[in-house]
């Protein structure tokens, strides 16, 4: 606080990684889930860009790649620690996955931890996407004044626009129209949170520009 305090602005890896970095930055957050989602989305990337790395929480410092980033798609998991020093971080496609109490040790107050969370958006406009949670009170909430475009997905009901579980079918919905895109036995993944993450990483690749086709096999 004293740093702060004196105007000296503190970099934490991430914004020194990004400043220095090109390419397009994906940015997935979430209390539970977060590998899995980002590792997923990571995969999928790979079979549709030649150039793809998955840095951040996961155990690959995003420093390490960030010299090497020109033409590239840098898919980052981020930790609530992470996002607390930040300033210029801009992803194009942000999700959060959810938001339950952890960290209150560091973070204090849930209110705190949301805020801290919400972070990874506040550089993002309308024209980049955040990837949102509508089972999770405060990821839906946050989805009302996100500043970027939000895609929901819901494992509970059945949405106007957004990704959707009903019964054992993943679906995609705009404007009401619904299309069916797989049965949740056809993946790997079990339990109702890997959908959850396997939704979360079919919004954040189409939203890239990676065809439903290729993320379905993947």
């Amino acid at each position: 606080d004293s740093l702060r305090e004196r105007g000296i602005v503190i970099w934490g890896e991430i914004e020194l990684a990004y400043v220095l970095g090109k390419g397009r930055v994906i940015a997935i957050t979430g209390t539970n889930g977060k590998t899995t989602t980002t590792s997923l989305a990571g995969e999928i990337m790979k079979r549709h860009f030649a150039s793809v790395y998955v840095v951040g929480n996961i155990g690959n410092p995003y420093t390490d790649i960030a010299l090497d980033t020109e033409d590239t798609v840098t898919v980052a998991e981020i930790s609530s620690f992470q996002l607390e020093t930040i300033h210029a971080f801009h992803p194009v496609v942000s999700a959060v996955l959810n938001i339950t109490p952890d960290h209150l040790n560091r973070h204090h107050t849930m209110e705190n931890y949301v805020a801290v969370k919400e972070r990874i958006a506040e550089n993002q406009t309308k024209q980049d996407i955040c990837v949102l949670n509508y089972e999770d009170v405060y990821t839906k909430a946050f989805g009302e004044r996100c500043p970027a475009g939000v895609v929901y997905f819901s494992s509970a009901r059945k949405l106007e626009d957004g990704l959707y579980l009903d019964g054992e079918e993943i679906y995609q919905a705009h404007a009401g129209q619904a299309e069916r895109l797989m049965n949740i036995h056809e993946m790997n993944l079990v339990g109702i949170c890997n959908v959850e993450n396997v939704m979360a990483a079919i919004a954040i690749s189409q939203a890239v520009g990676v065809p439903m086709e290729e993320i379905l096999e993947t």
